[in-house]
């Protein structure tokens, strides 16, 4: 088996390395890792919805029109004339 240079993550000289000190194995990992989009706390995403709603509820209230928007535990409800559409917010990652 032939050797390569030591990965600077791992310490293997089995794997051919692949770039910027590291082996193929610790280099996709380390891609993979940079690339994957980031999990969101629960917490975190109730709070950005919640800022999100008072932005555009913010917005109608500066051009002096009735927010047709309603937000509580999740749901998020459209008025538009007579009609009412309810989406609920997935806390799911």
């Amino acid at each position: 088996m032939p050797e390569y240079l030591r990965c600077e993550e791992c310490g293997t000289t089995t794997v051919p390395r692949k770039g910027k000190g590291l082996c193929r194995n610790c280099y996709m990992r380390d891609y993979r890792a940079r690339h994957r989009a980031p999990k969101v706390d629960v917490d975190t995403a109730e709070q950005v919805r919640q800022e999100m709603f008072y932005a555009i509820a913010g917005l109608y209230g500066k051009m002096r029109v009735p927010c047709p928007l309603r937000y509580k535990d999740g749901v998020l409800a459209l008025t538009v004339g007579k009609a009412t559409n309810q989406h609920t917010f997935s806390t799911e990652s």
